[in-house]
């Protein structure tokens, strides 16, 4: 059987806020019975019951089969009481299933109307085609609804030519309506050009420190990959002959021979791999002695372009310092105050009688577009790019 789930899911308060701290109960539907989900694709780590959301009101999630959800908040209110199918092709086969029966059904009632009521053929043939208009334009749009659905999803660049991927269930889409659900395993090799290569609106080879973007494709017949240089698409050339598409990544190139950089990726987040392709170490972002920490504090502006993609909304930031009478800090904006007040940055490390270097590392959100904001009165600080987090 499939996975039901993706690797993230993310629940929100009636406020539109992050429901951190809420539960999530996993039951045999129709019961109380605990149903076993688990933490990895390989479903060997299996979850507790309840599971507790995270700060960002996420958890992970793998299962198959019919799962009944049941989601308090953390003053254990009751938001949620649902039923989960086997399968997003179970879903949509139920959608038919469900509009073919209402259709009929209102086709049935032409004839019933007509011997009760004697009115116009053609009058009720018009009333019942809107309605069956209606219901297939909803079904349009309930479908439309997963566009750009994913499960399974895993990236690698595995050397500074090649990437591999594969998804359990990807849902591409035409742009206009049209869906495709398909599993994918496929190899880009950045010599070559079309499907399994990079798009023609690359040209014929990659340029130094420059993204690029994954796309699965297909034709309905056969599926693959492709880089392409859009965010947004991929080119027309492309997409006349494959015309289903879905970006499913990011790729970056080095500053010195445009290979490119080597990353895996799970679901919607990908992290560097030192010792890969063109990878000695995770990015360094900022270093030294920048800004004010202990008074103001006045924060230096930290430009990610070079280290994450445009199409991030996350990242994931490790910092360091290593003087006893360090305060190296970072946040999403500027409007932090000093380490140690009520309103401190979300991140910080701070000297001690050691010298050892100290550490730490967390997610952030990218409020301020493509910008971070760091202050240090550390010679030793620095702050490093460790991954990122994709809006897919």
């Amino acid at each position: 059987m499939p996975l039901i789930s993706s690797p993230e899911l993310q629940f929100f308060n009636t406020n539109g806020s992050f429901l951190t701290g809420g539960s999530l109960y996993t039951y045999t539907p129709g019961t109380y019975s605990f149903y076993p989900t688990y933490q990895d694709y390989g479903m060997t780590q299996l979850n507790t019951n309840p599971i507790i959301l995270n700060a960002y009101g996420q958890c992970s999630v793998f299962a198959t089969g019919n799962i009944r959800y049941v989601l308090f908040d953390s003053l254990n209110n009751q938001l949620m009481d649902q039923i989960t199918t086997d399968g997003f092709t179970a879903t949509l086969n139920n959608m038919n299933t469900s509009w073919s029966t209402s259709l009929n059904n209102a086709l049935s009632g032409i004839q019933a109307t007509l011997t009760a009521n004697s009115i116009s053929l053609t009058s009720m043939i018009q009333n019942e085609t809107s309605r069956a208009e209606l219901a297939e334009t909803n079904l349009a749009n309930m479908i439309s609804f997963a566009t750009n659905f994913f499960s399974g999803l895993v990236s690698q660049i595995t050397s500074a030519t090649q990437i591999v991927v594969s998804a359990t269930q990807l849902i591409l889409s035409t742009g206009s309506g049209q869906y495709l659900s398909i599993p994918l395993s496929a190899t880009i090799n950045t010599g070559a050009t079309g499907i399994g290569g990079i798009d023609y609106n690359i040209g014929t080879s990659l340029g130094s420190s420059t993204w690029y973007y994954i796309y699965a494709i297909s034709n309905g017949t056969t599926a693959g990959a492709v880089l392409s240089a859009n965010y947004n698409g991929i080119s027309n050339q492309l997409s006349s002959s494959y015309p289903y598409f879905m970006r499913i990544g990011s790729a970056t190139t080095t500053s010195l021979s445009g290979g490119l950089v080597a990353t895996i990726q799970y679901g919607r987040r990908t992290e560097y791999v030192v010792g890969g392709a063109n990878m000695g170490m995770i990015p360094l972002m900022a270093s030294g002695k920048l800004g004010s920490p202990v008074t103001g504090p006045t924060w230096a502006p930290i430009y990610l372009n070079a280290y994450i993609p445009p199409v991030a909304c996350a990242v994931d930031v490790v910092l360091a310092g290593a003087s006893a009478s360090s305060t190296v800090m970072i946040a999403p904006n500027p409007n932090y105050g000093v380490s140690g007040n009520a309103n401190e940055p979300p991140i910080a490390v701070h000297g001690s009688s050691s010298t050892n270097v100290m550490k730490i590392s967390k997610w952030l959100f990218i409020e301020n577009t493509q910008q971070l904001y760091y202050a240090s009165n550390d010679g030793a600080g620095a702050a490093y790019v460790a991954g990122w987090e994709e809006n897919l």
